[in-house]
């Protein structure tokens, strides 16, 4: 095998240097057309060179696309970068520094062939992905118009639709404040972006569909992040888009689209709580709780996402939190977070831990209660012993600072060993130099008090020494309920029994 793939590589090292002699030599000028349609061929077959011959082939190609009379071996030549691009990290690297980029650019903006200008688009794309400084080289270029007018254009086929709007996606990540999108194109952008999503482009493919769609909420996306007031306003205000996202989001779209309606979703309801109950008045609730339903399992990459959006409506203000809680499937609710606490994604365990946190965080006494007779402080003692997200520790002590006033809260962190936990995360969390090892240490004290002060009640009380606090289900009250009680020992059978407070 490696003798093969040797011969292979230098028959095509030798392909390409013929390739090279010819173009080289301004007396074969007859010959270019063919030569550069071959070499369009070959990288069209593989898109690695071998490294000998890089160089030269990339100098002769983008001069190529700058210079060419005939417009076909221009065309031919930004295919060949396109597929060059595809390829090792080295030929988008030698790509840019033969001035790719420059030209490329200049005949996506100038050149009268659509095809042309689709293919050097293409090619850009493709290198806008080599690297964070490489991308914002290319934003500094003002691409934006020229991208919303081929957008726009009805005449632009499905599959350069698609690699526009992919490309535009690429620009909007994470640009500094110098190349950020000018606010004018942003409104715009948002506006086309809409339109494809809820577009049913009938009779076309609808897996370059799906492609194209699930780049238009990646837009969306990085558009509300960077402009968080207007962009959100365009999209609330529109009566028809966030009802038909709400409304597909039960109908099982593909996952990489119901992905990309949850981002957009979270990213709204991130803004601001007035946002997020404007989603709520729209159905909010009622996707995400069927999307919860019928989630095939505990670690469908969906639920990532998903919960981030849960997180951010259990995060807001009193009123609007509420409506997690009091909807008719809130027990779908309940049920599936405690599923999921012990995921084995890391990101959906955490995010689940978020959605814990805030509703205990932004609810009355009674719904934290509640809560914890609903077993969600299995959540609080997940986070503290496998968590060192700062956000989570953020929130937990918020929680923690809260709940140290409720006995019930007291009762079941003494049930969960809560003061030995956190000193033993305390010791964990001084190592990794947290700020969060002072506030472990404390609660540890306080809880530790708390439970001595309990021991004391029930040695007064039964003239005996307890035994270890424990959490036990009802029989006589609700069935979802829980007890707290201490376990005691009674007569000489050493018969067990559980004593609420």
């Amino acid at each position: 095998m490696a003798m093969n793939s040797s011969r292979i590589t230098e028959a095509r090292s030798a392909f390409f240097s013929e390739h090279i002699a010819v173009l080289s030599d301004p007396t074969k000028q007859d010959l270019w057309s063919a030569a550069f349609l071959e070499i369009r061929k070959q990288l069209c077959a593989s898109h690695n060179v071998p490294a000998e011959v890089l160089s030269p082939l990339t100098k002769l190609l983008v001069r190529g696309v700058r210079f060419s009379k005939n417009f076909l071996d221009a065309l031919q030549c930004a295919w060949s970068l396109t597929n060059l691009s595809c390829g090792q990290s080295a030929q988008t690297k030698e790509i840019i520094e033969k001035g790719g980029i420059e030209v490329l650019v200049r005949t996506l903006k100038c050149t009268v062939y659509v095809e042309l200008r689709d293919q050097s688009m293409w090619a850009l794309a493709n290198v806008a992905c080599e690297s964070h400084e490489t991308v914002e080289r290319i934003r500094k270029m003002n691409l934006a118009p020229k991208l919303i007018h081929i957008i726009m254009d009805k005449t632009t086929t499905l599959r350069t639709l698609k690699n526009a709007v992919w490309f535009a996606s690429r620009l909007l990540y994470r640009p500094s404040r110098e190349t950020k999108l000018k606010r004018d194109h942003a409104r715009v952008l948002t506006a086309l972006m809409m339109n494809l999503v809820v577009d049913d482009f009938e009779g076309k493919d609808q897996r370059d569909v799906a492609d194209l769609k699930k780049s238009a909420l990646n837009v969306l996306f990085e558009l509300i992040d960077q402009e968080q007031q207007c962009v959100p306003e365009i999209i609330l205000n529109d009566t028809a888009f966030i009802p038909y996202i709400l409304e597909d989001c039960k109908e099982s779209p593909t996952l990489e689209i119901e992905d990309g309606y949850l981002r957009v979703l979270g990213s709204i309801s991130c803004v601001s709580d007035p946002y997020t109950l404007r989603l709520i008045e729209l159905g909010l609730i009622d996707s995400l709780f069927h999307m919860l339903e019928k989630a095939p399992n505990p670690q469908s990459r969906t639920l990532n996402n998903l919960y981030w959006v849960i997180s951010n409506v259990a995060g807001c203000e009193r009123d609007i939190s509420e409506h997690l809680f009091t909807h008719e499937q809130t027990p779908i609710f309940y049920d599936r977070i405690l599923r999921a606490i012990d995921s084995k994604q890391s990101n959906v365990a955490r995010d689940v831990c978020f959605v814990i946190l805030n509703s205990f965080a932004s609810g009355s006494d009674e719904r934290f209660v509640s809560l914890l007779h609903r077993g969600f402080f299995k959540g609080i003692d997940n986070v503290v012993k496998n968590h060192s997200h700062e956000g989570l520790w953020d929130v937990l002590v918020d929680v923690m600072v809260a709940g140290s006033t409720l006995n019930a809260f007291m009762d079941y962190a003494l049930a969960y060993d809560f003061d030995e936990t956190l000193d033993i995360v305390r010791q964990r969390l001084q190592t990794a130099n947290s700020n969060f090892a002072s506030f472990a240490a404390e609660f540890s004290v306080f809880f530790e008090r708390k439970r001595e002060s309990k021991d004391d009640e029930v040695r007064e009380r039964f003239g005996k020494e307890p035994g270890k606090l424990l959490w036990r289900r009802t029989e006589s009250e609700r069935p979802d309920a829980f007890q707290i009680g201490v376990e005691i020992a009674f007569g000489d059978n050493d018969e067990y029994k559980v004593v609420s407070f």
